[in-house]
């Protein structure tokens, strides 16, 4: 059994499976971090972020995530669960970092929260299962 409480144990949030799928039919599979871009004290823009290579000519991708289960009290922790949710278009959906040679690129995550909250899945959320880096703007 998991520590939900050990430092240790909340690394495991922190990152998302990913399987690209091709339109020849191979597929890419690659690991994703959560990531908090802070933008100020106030305001952060929550990010996954992978390499290219793993979503380069992905027409269809599958991220597996951690699902977190609400408390009696209303809390949300996470779990041992886990569940798949697809998204079309997948390439186009990451930015590329603008240097060609560095293999990273980014997607916005506040939109694949709204889809699996749409499917009835909850994520953890907060600063203690994202990685922060403060950007300057």
């Amino acid at each position: 059994m998991i520590n939900l409480n050990s430092h240790a144990s909340r690394l495991l949030f922190t990152t998302t499976r990913i399987v690209g799928q091709h339109p020849d039919g191979s597929e890419s599979i690659g690991t994703a971090f959560f990531f908090n871009f802070k933008v100020n004290e106030q305001a952060h823009v929550p990010v996954l972020i992978t390499n290219k290579h793993v979503v380069k000519n992905a027409s269809r991708g599958i991220f597996f995530v951690h699902e977190a289960l609400k408390e009696s009290d209303g809390q949300v922790k996470p779990s041992t669960n886990s569940f798949g949710f697809a998204l079309s278009d997948f390439e186009k959906g990451w930015v590329n970092h603008p240097e060609e040679d560095i293999d990273l690129c980014a997607m916005p995550f506040g939109s694949l929260r709204q889809q699996a909250l749409a499917q009835g899945k909850h994520l953890p959320k907060g600063r203690r299962y994202f990685m922060c880096l403060l950007m300057r703007v």
